[in-house]
């Protein structure tokens, strides 16, 4: 699954090297596609594939797009043709027109192979073909004299962005905000959400018209009463993140208080309470307000210790990795290395395999993406997760 997180920071300067990076964040790449690369195939070919197919994302998000490709070629199922229209999306996107479109090509040939195979599911087919199409609208950008493309490896916001730049005549905006009470009166659960990442893809890109971006504001915060909780705080941690984008953190810091009162009206399991208010807590800290988001994130930190026993081992990672990123955003190495330390234990309670090596996986592209290099006991911790992984899976 591609992730909502824009890349261009996190990317190196010279993306066009045919030389793999020897950075410490490819190392650990390197022991996550290895850990991933042990689930055997079968039962597992969904499981080892979609584990691969993240890391080849967290290669192309820390600048390393030669491994990227390397490890996309290795992956043995269809998600190989999503790896490689990524790469094609990352050579675009750094302006590496032919490149891009050899890797196109190769995308092509993948999806053309799910479409020929009379058994293959069509959203298969429809996954790749978002990614291409994003890398095409890239590589159209590319000598776009208004610079540099808004830029997600989720191919879903790489529309909306392509949409939102759309819109800079009066008239076509003003009939997309037209149509916006009938779609979220339509009950279409599918044109809601794709309308509302195009409010927050315009939000971003039309930042300095106040009218528009107050509009779209407004729409994700009280359009469509039966969106869930989840998914409405999301979309205003995502108008947050462009908010700091557009160098408002006043906006930020609002956007995390307007999360964190909807966080407040939920029934919320542990496990997704805690991921939800570190997100939180790191936009408040991005947007300024230091010392109050250290005070949630510690708070929650608090709360995981108190609910633990209440969520299922398996899950437990799902709650530490956003608290453990936070922590780095926020400058604390030691508290990010000891909640990092602490998914791998929890990932030792399960005694299979699949578990423990999905984990490690999940755990080193959070690290890895987040520049956070080994600490303490991390990598003998990590390797020794690794080498252990045989049967039972």
């Amino acid at each position: 699954m591609f992730v909502a997180v824009s890349l261009v920071a996190g990317c190196t300067a010279d993306a066009s090297a045919n030389e793999e990076r020897g950075s410490f964040e490819s190392e650990i790449l390197d022991l996550a596609f290895s850990a991933a690369s042990a689930m055997p195939l079968n039962p597992h070919i969904k499981n080892k594939s979609r584990a691969q197919e993240s890391i080849v994302i967290a290669s192309l998000k820390v600048g390393d797009p030669v491994r990227a490709k390397r490890f996309a070629k290795q992956i043995p199922n269809w998600r190989r043709g999503l790896g490689v229209a990524a790469y094609a999306y990352y050579c675009a996107a750094k302006g590496l027109s032919s490149e891009a479109r050899i890797a196109i090509g190769e995308a092509n040939g993948s999806l053309q192979s799910i479409l020929d195979h009379p058994n293959e599911q069509t959203w298969r087919a429809d996954r790749i073909r978002m990614v291409i199409e994003a890398a095409e609208d890239a590589v159209d950008q590319i000598d776009d004299p208004k610079g540099t493309i808004p830029f997600s490896f989720d191919p879903r916001a790489a529309k909306a962005g392509a949409f939102a730049r759309q819109l800079t005549d009066a008239n076509k905006f003003d009939r997309f905000e037209g149509s916006l009470s009938g779609i979220f009166e339509s009950e279409n659960f599918s044109a809601v959400k794709k309308a509302l990442g195009q409010c927050v893809a315009i939000y971003e890109y039309h930042y300095s018209n106040k009218s528009r971006r107050n509009s779209m504001k407004n729409f994700v915060l009280n359009s469509y009463k039966r969106l869930p909780l989840a998914m409405r705080i999301d979309l205003i941690v995502k108008l947050g993140l462009a908010a700091l984008k557009n160098q408002d953190l006043d906006e930020g810091a609002s956007l995390a208080e307007s999360a964190t009162q909807r966080l407040i009206l939920g029934q919320w399991r542990p496990r997704d309470e805690i991921a939800l208010r570190a997100r939180i807590a790191e936009l408040k800290f991005l947007s300024g307000r230091l010392e109050g988001a250290r005070a949630d994130a510690k708070a929650t930190y608090q709360l995981y210790k108190k609910s633990r026993l209440k969520i299922v081992s398996i899950f437990r990672g799902q709650a530490l990795r956003p608290l453990a990123e936070a922590f780095v955003v926020m400058g604390d190495e030691s508290l990010a290395a000891e909640i990092y330390s602490l998914a791998m234990d929890e990932a030792l309670v399960n005694p299979n395999s699949r578990p423990r090596a999905t984990e490690l996986v999940a755990i080193c592209t959070s690290m890895a993406t987040h520049h956070f290099p080994w600490h303490n006991d991390l990598e003998s911790k990590a390797k020794g997760i690794a080498a252990a992984l045989s049967a039972p899976w």
